[in-house]
């Protein structure tokens, strides 16, 4: 009940056998008015959909759920060793959400092997932003190499994936979100695919969804009264230029101490990025229009 302040909330889950967990969830309601309401529910995905729909009958501006988006990667080894990174997104800028920390390593540096298509400048910023986002992951994975094989749990609000698979493909999902998200310039023209991020994606699929994505960066270019690129051109620049980061960033992990998951995961990220040139500009448009016939 809100009247200014909060008099309670509360969440009733039905009696099961399953595994209960409370969730506390902070809301904002007016002036220096905070909650924290626990809700004690089952973990199943109708409960998880109720407690969105009671947190957007709130106003917009003090929706928690709407601020940050939310993707959880967990890495289980044979040896029942356990790794887990949770990453969380503005959801207005897709940009990633973390922590400042006092110092960083060497490799994080701007300048070190910097990419040679980088526009940033070494006055206005000393770090690489990419590589900052990344300090966690590589210093994880920094003993592992890339054909050791992991069981890997994607979970986000709208579903959960599973897969067993060498470190270096489980890697390569993962990398892919802080490569787009953590503040590079040349990256950023993917953030659209993080929004709706699909794990362990195939070549096709990938292909398939770079493409949906463009030209729906072009309509909405045309709604806007500016040229636009209904035949594709430009993204085979955008592709030539974000394989560029990708090699240059390989180059700058391959001259640090560390096995060659991290490394070999983003040379796997190229090989996308590279299939992804090759299909853009080859057959493979022939075969996604039969799939609208219906259409033509």
């Amino acid at each position: 009940k809100f009247d200014g302040k909060v008099k309670s909330f509360k969440f009733k889950a039905r009696k099961s056998s399953r595994m209960r967990r409370t969730y506390c969830i902070p809301i904002n309601i007016g002036k220096g008015c905070r909650a924290t309401p626990k809700l004690d529910f089952l973990r199943s995905h109708q409960y998880v959909i109720a407690v969105s729909h009671i947190c957007e009958s709130l106003p917009m501006q003090h929706n928690r759920f709407s601020e940050t988006i939310i993707y959880n990667y967990k890495f289980v080894f044979p040896d029942s060793v356990t790794k887990e990174f949770e990453i969380l997104l503005d959801h207005r800028t897709l940009n990633l959400i973390q922590n400042e920390k006092s110092t960083y390593p060497d490799w994080t540096l701007l300048d070190y092997y910097k990419c040679s298509n980088c526009p940033l400048s070494q006055g206005a910023q000393n770090f690489c932003p990419t590589a900052i986002s990344m300090t966690e992951l590589i210093d994880s994975f920094q003993c592992f190499a890339s054909y050791e094989r992991v069981k890997v749990e994607f979970t986000s609000t709208e579903r959960t994936c599973i897969k067993d698979t060498s470190l270096q493909e489980a890697l390569s999902s993962l990398t892919g979100i802080y490569m787009v998200t953590g503040g590079c310039p040349v990256m950023k023209k993917l953030k659209p695919l993080v929004r709706f991020h699909l794990p362990f994606a195939t070549d096709e699929e990938t292909t398939f969804r770079v493409m949906s994505m463009y030209l729906v960066a072009q309509y909405f270019l045309y709604r806007q009264g500016k040229q636009s690129d209904w035949d594709l051109k430009n993204l085979a620049k955008i592709y030539d230029d974000i394989r560029i980061v990708n090699r240059c960033f390989s180059k700058r992990l391959a001259n640090i101490n560390i096995e060659d998951s991290s490394i070999n995961a983003l040379v796997n990220l190229d090989c996308f990025a590279g299939g992804v040139l090759f299909n853009i500009s080859g057959a493979i448009k022939k075969d996604f229009a039969s799939l609208f016939n219906a259409y033509l």
